[in-house]
């Protein structure tokens, strides 16, 4: 059983890049996600108002929020001992937690319909767009740099 295990963990195991390029897709994944919702209720939407969150998400996730976890998720990977890492060492464990946190929310606002489509118009639009700009942008820069000091 315990050989089992070892060969679970063995086959479960990337590289350091490989992280990198797993946490880009997860955010790539995500973004299309969330960009999906948001078109599905702008084209719903006749307002103004959707471009304002469009804008007000934007700013606060690229601005704000994304680039100081992308930095926090890269220096964990880059701090990580050894050559074989299990793949859901691409994020810090709280980054999980907080990304599960921000999914449940986001499928209670919409279940529940607790804010207006205008809002998930925009909002979710801003957030998908950063969540994709955020990957290739600022991982991206990291698997270069990764590759240039091999």
């Amino acid at each position: 059983m315990i050989e089992k295990k070892n060969i679970l963990i063995r086959l479960m195991s990337v590289s350091r890049q490989f992280l990198f390029v797993f946490a880009i897709l997860l955010w790539l994944f995500g973004g299309y996600k969330v960009l999906g919702i948001g078109f599905e209720a702008w084209v719903e939407t006749a307002s103004i108002y959707k471009y304002l969150w469009l804008l007000i998400a934007l700013a606060f996730f690229m601005g704000l929020v994304f680039p100081k976890v992308v930095k926090a998720n890269s220096e964990f990977i880059l701090s990580l001992e050894g050559e074989s890492f299990l793949w859901y060492k691409c994020q810090k464990p709280i980054s999980w937690a907080i990304m599960i946190f921000m999914i449940t929310l986001g499928i209670c606002l919409r279940r529940f319909n607790l804010v207006p489509d205008i809002f998930i118009a925009g909002f979710y639009c801003g957030l998908g767009a950063s969540l994709v700009l955020v990957a290739l942008l600022f991982y991206g820069r990291e698997i270069i740099r990764l590759r240039r000091n091999k």
